[in-house]
């Protein structure tokens, strides 16, 4: 027992000892907080104060100056993040990170972003250069100023490599990454489904609206869906069942964020408020970095031209204010889920393979030779073919070669300008920068200290003609080719299918009346004239959630870009609106009480049906549906933690959902058995819509009646969750939604360091909401960041932010103000007491 005790002590003192050594091991990488730095690209003094959360105000005298230090800061706090991104855009992860990054690099070193972003750099005005140029050498001040470099180098035994202007856009190309589909995944599985289904029952697969829209215009979109076809085009009951083996799809976590906006004239200090929660994946570090800068011009005779007041979020590795306010406007986004590629239908040269058709001429594929950098590993090279629009893909449809034309490709679509909204003092000069910025395309919600409020897209548009974009087409065919391609039938919505909406858009294609050809594919970019845009609605309120916006046509040209498959289905949009609808005198704290709303409304009509089915002839001998039953009756109405009921009528709704796409989609996943296809948000209405209405011919050949077929999905959901939870039908109350949406949040390097992983992660808490309910939340996937403010009375915003401002570990900033993201507690919008202050100035 001495000596068990003896090695007890041994094993214990050996382990303070690690821990320790790993302590001074990481401690050497934090950034400097105070004192004095001597800059030589500076042209005057610069401060950077930080308070207690670690959010960094920074007062420079020009905009050079500000765009330095904010360099500064993200290269203290955020370097290797940065470098992630910039590597995962470039398609040079492996490099770093080694060969299980190698697939990845591929998929993205295809579209050679490098290059593009080096035309970006080009193509930027002077001024905009100056300014990139600053903040490079500010990143590059920070790393060279570190005593020791960031930790996860000295855990992967890499140096970090210097900052560039190029490695700036490429940061911006991570944000198309992450919001776009960058390889037309979608299109393609559209077009599987489209050429193996009946016309009628595609058209039930992706609804142009359902009862959930909330558009900005009024629109009512409820009848516009297509009609459940009869037994002469689909019968479910002539055919062989899909195979019950398989686990229930999960309901998927649909992408979400929220903006809005109350005018002056219903809010209680009279200036209009902004409100927005940018909902992304969590991870450490966390995307946002918030900042206060100031601007304060040494020459008194064009401060008050000059002079800049910005707060919110930054995103590091580009020196621009993403979101927040400027005093006298306030700004923030949502993804729009539009369609901005396009998969190109190639045809090749039957005598010269290398050559592929455009038009009546054929042209040489662009072949690129890459090699991909692999840490610990020889290089590997990989050949990429280039079209005029677009890289090859390696899938194929049907045997045709396939190119994706992504706006992302094109330098065109990516610029600076959204540095001009710095200076806007109204929402209609908000709204005009907008529409000529290029970004990702996003709702852009604006509100200013006038009492004006605003909606718009802001990004580039590409302007189609000859087609609709939501099926692969050839661009390159001739005239003659071009006649009787496959369209959309019925896919662009009419003046019955939207109400009292506005303009409706209508797709021109060539026929054989003599009608002249309309050359297929992009021939340009939306002129910002042409741009939907609404100014002071009469209600005094606007949002967005990534929701059918319009219900009209969304542009004043032949091209909808809204994408049904991307699309969610309006639940979250609705109730956003209503509760806007509620209010009177509106302050910030009303609209955080909106944003942490998990009220699951549109889950009620699920649970109940589930009560109505409480029949005793139901229930007898079974025991586990009379348990979930129960808790269904007893559900709050909320997705919330302890919240059993919750769980049960989500994953029943999931279950049949599941069970209805599958049975219309068998026939395309026999032809495709390696497709993964899933059903749209949208599909949701067309699964009640079968539901509720139960014709004979969409029954399973299983079952002779539809209550028999309803029981059948709840059973195998409750199977499922029985699993899941390992419970009992006595025990099923502890399967609560808490215990699924645990929060996950940690640092990409977190699983690869057993010893101190942990220490790279936020803490594993239950938290509220899901998908369908403003409060969006998943274990990885949630609001990155909620702010709402009123321009001119910062003061009185509030701020959340899961995860801290620094990226080390042992920076008291790591996880400073998560816990209030949590809660959902207030924080101040505007940074508190200064705590600590780093001066910079030139030689």
């Amino acid at each position: 027992m001495r000596l068990l005790k003896r090695i007890g002590f041994v094993i214990v003192g050996l382990a303070a000892i690690v821990l320790l050594a790993i302590y001074i091991f990481l401690r050497g990488s934090l950034p400097q907080l105070d004192g004095k730095v001597v800059a030589s690209n500076l042209s005057g003094p610069v401060s950077l104060e930080r308070d207690a959360q670690g959010v960094v105000t920074i007062t420079a005298s020009n905009r050079a100056d500000l765009a330095y230090a904010t360099g500064y800061a993200h290269g203290q706090d955020r370097l290797f993040q940065m470098d992630l991104q910039r590597r995962l855009a470039a398609g040079e992860l492996s490099e770093l990170l080694g060969k299980d990054f190698v697939d990845l690099d591929k998929r993205f070193r295809r579209h050679d972003f490098r290059d593009v972003a080096r035309q970006v750099i080009a193509q930027a005005t002077a001024e905009q250069q100056k300014i990139v140029d600053a903040y490079v050498a500010g990143v590059n001040a920070a790393r060279e100023a570190m005593s020791s470099r960031p930790f996860e180098y000295l855990l992967l035994q890499s140096q970090p490599a210097p900052w560039t202007a190029e490695d700036c856009v490429l940061v911006a190309f991570a944000m198309y990454i992450d919001l776009n589909d960058s390889e037309g995944a979608h299109e393609l599985e559209r077009a599987q489904l489209h050429s193996a289904l009946p016309q009628a029952v595609f058209d039930l697969l992706y609804p142009r609206g359902t009862k959930w829209d909330a558009t900005l215009d009024d629109s009512d979109l409820s009848n516009a869906h297509a009609e459940i076809p009869g037994a002469e085009v689909i019968d479910l009951r002539a055919k062989k069942s899909p195979s019950r083996e398989r686990t229930p799809t999960a309901d998927a976590d649909y992408p979400g964020s929220n903006n809005f906006a109350i005018a002056g004239r219903r809010t209680a200090n009279g200036s209009a408020l902004v409100a927005n929660d940018m909902h992304l994946g969590l991870r450490l570090p966390h995307i946002w970095y918030r900042a206060r800068l100031v601007m304060k011009p040494s020459d008194v005779s064009v401060a008050a031209r000059t002079s800049r007041d910005l707060t919110g979020v930054t995103l590091p590795g580009l020196p621009i204010l993403v979101a927040g306010s400027n005093g006298h406007i306030a700004w923030g986004f949502t993804n729009s889920q539009g369609d901005y590629d396009d998969l190109v239908l190639v045809a090749t040269n039957a005598e010269h393979p290398n050559q592929y058709r455009n038009g009546d001429r054929y042209l040489n594929f662009g072949v690129r030779h890459e090699q991909i950098k692999v840490r610990d590993g020889a290089a590997i090279a990989v050949d990429y073919r280039d079209t005029i629009w677009g890289p090859l893909l390696d899938a194929t449809l049907d045997g045709k070669l396939v190119a994706v034309a992504w706006t992302a490709q094109r330098a065109e679509a990516t610029n600076f300008r959204q540095l001009d909204l710095e200076t806007a003092t109204t929402v209609v000069q908000a709204l005009d920068i907008a529409n000529t910025v290029g970004i990702p395309v996003q709702n852009f919600v604006a509100a200013d200290d006038r009492g004006h409020i605003g909606w718009t897209l802001i990004g580039k548009l590409p302007k189609r003609s000859g087609y609709d974009g939501r099926l692969p087409e050839c661009w390159g065919c001739a005239a003659e080719d071009s006649k009787g391609l496959k369209g959309w039938p019925g896919s662009v919505l009419t003046d019955k299918d939207v109400g009292n909406a506005g303009v409706v858009g209508h797709i021109h294609r060539p026929d054989n009346t003599g009608t002249p050809y309309i050359p297929v594919g992009w021939t340009g970019w939306v002129e910002p004239k042409d741009y939907p845009r609404i100014l002071d609605p009469y209600n005094g309120q606007l949002w967005s959630a990534n929701s059918r916006t319009l219900g009209s046509s969304i542009l004043r040209h032949e091209a909808d870009v809204m994408s049904e498959e991307g699309m969610d289905r309006g639940a979250r949009a609705q109730q956003i609106r209503d509760d806007l609808s509620a209010l009177k005198q509106a302050t910030p704290m009303d609209l955080l009480k909106i944003q942490l709303d998990d009220r699951a409304l549109f889950l009620k009509r699920w649970a109940d049906l589930l009560v109505r089915m409480q029949d005793e002839a139901y229930l007898r001998g079974h025991a586990t549906r009379r348990a979930a039953l129960k808790l269904v009756a007893e559900w709050s109405g909320r997705a919330s933690v302890d919240d059993a009921g919750y769980r049960i009528v989500r994953a029943f709704r999931a279950a049949m959902q599941d069970d209805i796409y599958r049975s219309l989609i068998a026939k395309a996943q026999s032809r495709y058995p390696d497709a993964q296809f899933q059903p749209s948000a949208r599909f949701e209405d067309t699964a009640w819509r079968i539901m509720t209405t139960q014709p004979a011919n969409f029954l399973d050949a299983r079952f002779d009646r539809w209550d028999l077929r309803v029981l059948d999905s709840l059973d195998r959901a409750l199977a499922q969750l029985e699993k899941e939870c390992d419970v009992s039908d006595r025990t099923l109350a502890k399967c609560t939604w808490g215990r699924r949406n645990e929060l996950k949040m940690e640092h990409p390097l977190a699983a690869a360091l057993p010893l101190v992983g942990r220490l790279l992660s936020m803490p594993r808490d239950q938290l509220p909401g899901d998908n369908d309910m403003p409060r969006v939340q998943a274990p990885s996937f949630g609001a990155s960041e909620r702010f709402a403010v009123s321009p001119g009375h910062e003061a009185e915003g509030y701020f959340h932010m899961p995860g801290g401002q620094s990226g080390h570990p042992l920076s008291p900033f790591f996880s400073a103000g998560h816990e209030a993201w949590v809660r959902g507690e207030p924080t101040p919008f505007l940074p508190g007491v200064t705590v600590h202050r780093l001066e910079l100035s030139p030689p």
